[in-house]
């Protein structure tokens, strides 16, 4: 019984370690997008998505930092 209750807590703790980096990393995706700084918006972006993210924000996110960084042949992969 307290391995479970132990495995459910190690459970609980990962998730919301992961939902706070996501969350983390897509604010200051979108902080470095809104500044223009759109190399770091995408690689801020792309760790958001891998942590959980919403994937059609950040990859849209991603797709325009490149289309404003005329990067136009990475872009099309995020559209």
């Amino acid at each position: 019984m307290k391995i479970r209750i132990l495995f459910s807590i190690l459970i609980i703790a990962t998730l919301f370690t992961a939902c706070n980096k996501s969350v983390k990393y897509f604010n200051k995706g979108k902080q470095q997008f809104d500044s223009e700084e759109f190399e770091l918006a995408a690689e801020n972006m792309k760790q958001a998505a891998s942590y959980g993210a919403p994937k059609g924000q950040s990859n849209y996110y991603i797709a325009e930092s490149y289309r404003l960084s005329n990067r136009l042949y990475d872009a099309k992969d995020y559209y």
